[in-house]
């Protein structure tokens, strides 16, 4: 039944993909070259690869056109090259090294006095996560230069989690959105053995800021509950159908930006036990709903990451 999902998904898209939609990431040509790469690996299709390539080279054509930000513009895309070349599926030659040194330059760390800020267009470390997939792509000094930034970063983290400008900012403002990218960023510095005394500390105190949090939507606590290692206590019983498949779509995304396939297989797994018969309702919408490309795409990242 996944695989069915899966190939109306991609049909669906396939009529969707038209000049007039963005290039970004989430909800646009970006996430759908993603999807159909990630697809193509998945069932061996060439017809896929080519759909992918040709909207790559569409978005680099129009690079200029996207903004800085990562859910809709130049940074998401670095992140998703630095992804696909991870994956094997792209390679990295000359000219998209190239390209990738210009776009990897807005998520390196600039000294010019300004405090480091979450980009307020998308509520997420998106430098930190950028500089964490760039460095998957190199050895040796280069990996070397890139843990030195990201040094820094985890510093920027600390005053983000921990300082107060009266009157500005406090920590306690951090949504529970921004807060999930700053977990998921130090586990990987953690992980990695980059600065580990440090980020733990910083861990620590995201869970003392999560615990203050008044307002949790479905989809922002379960991402921390798994990032988080806690027992998953969420349930989407209840739910409106279409609500679940948004809540699952999200998920799904997130699923693909932080590398954990639980954040989607662990609400998925416990939907099926409660209602057996999920996969035909999702399939039944599918077929006779309108449904955004953030919903199809973001659903697609998370069946496809389903072990």
């Amino acid at each position: 039944m996944k695989m069915d999902v899966l190939k109306l998904i991609n049909n669906l898209l396939y009529r969707e993909c038209s000049s007039c939609i963005p290039l970004g990431l989430k909800g646009g040509k970006l996430g759908i070259a993603i999807f159909w790469a990630l697809y193509s690996e998945k069932v061996m299709n060439a017809s896929c690869r080519k759909r992918a390539t040709r909207i790559l080279n569409d978005i680099i054509v129009n690079i200029e056109l996207l903004s800085d930000s990562f859910l809709s513009g130049k940074m998401g895309f670095g992140w998703g090259m630095f992804f696909l070349i991870n994956r094997g599926i792209l390679s990295l030659d000359s000219e998209m090294q190239n390209l990738l040194n210009y776009i990897s330059r807005l998520s390196s760390y600039s000294l010019d006095g300004h405090p480091f800020q979450l980009s307020l267009d998308d509520c997420l470390f998106s430098k930190g996560i950028c500089k964490l997939k760039q460095r998957t792509c190199y050895e040796n000094i280069s990996r070397y230069i890139i843990d030195e930034e990201l040094i820094v970063f985890v510093d920027e983290c600390e005053n983000l989690l921990s300082c107060k400008i009266e009157k500005i900012y406090t920590p306690e403002q951090l949504t529970l959105q921004e807060l999930n990218s700053l977990l998921y960023f130090l586990k990987e510095i953690k992980s990695r053995k980059i600065f580990p005394f440090k980020a733990n500390l910083l861990i620590s105190r995201i869970e003392e800021l999560y615990n203050k949090q008044n307002k949790k939507s479905f989809v922002e606590e379960s991402v921390y509950q798994v990032l988080a290692s806690k027992e998953y206590n969420l349930s989407l019983k209840g739910k409106e159908m279409f609500e679940k498949l948004k809540i699952l779509s999200e998920l799904g995304f997130y699923s693909l930006i932080y590398e954990e396939s639980r954040i989607f297989s662990v609400p998925f797994y416990k939907l099926i036990y409660d209602e057996p018969d999920i996969e035909r309702k999702i399939l039944k919408i599918l077929k006779e709903e309108s449904v955004s490309l953030n919903i199809l795409c973001g659903l697609g990242f998370g069946l496809l990451n389903l072990k």
